[in-house]
């Protein structure tokens, strides 16, 4: 699907660029100004409805005065420019997560983008355990 025109540049034909270490499938930039004009979703998923942002779930966070990344630790202030807060599943709701708080973290846009980076490409499970058996052969 292609996403509308950069508003600078109306008649220049957006660039596709594969972005096969993201969760999506590629992106689509202004090939004038390099303006980031949208996400490309992967071919397997193009007829799939999307899921409706879980922002309604912010006001978990917003009770108990969150409003920082639980990973990085940035404010909302200390973010870049469009930078902002979501909703995460800790287990994602496809996998039996619950929209409990024990199953929810608030994450700046980065976090969020690498904790699905680190999900579909790194095991944390067989990681963690690797490291404990190294640890116990270690003198």
């Amino acid at each position: 699907m292609m996403p509308k025109a950069c508003s600078k540049h109306l008649f220049a034909e957006p660039r596709l660029t594969l972005t096969p270490l993201l969760a999506h499938h590629a992106r689509w930039d202004c090939p004038v100004c390099d303006r980031f004009l949208g996400w490309e979703a992967k071919p397997e998923n193009a007829d799939k409805k999307r899921r409706k942002p879980q922002d309604h779930l912010r006001w978990i966070f917003e009770e108990e005065s969150i409003d920082y990344c639980q990973l990085c630790l940035r404010q909302v202030h200390q973010l870049p420019e469009h930078g902002t807060l979501h909703v995460h599943h800790i287990i994602e709701v496809q996998n039996g997560g619950e929209p409990s708080r024990n199953n929810l973290m608030l994450l700046c846009n980065a976090c969020h983008e690498l904790v699905y980076v680190v999900r579909k490409y790194a095991s944390i499970p067989d990681a963690l355990s690797e490291n404990e058996s190294t640890a116990e052969a270690m003198p």
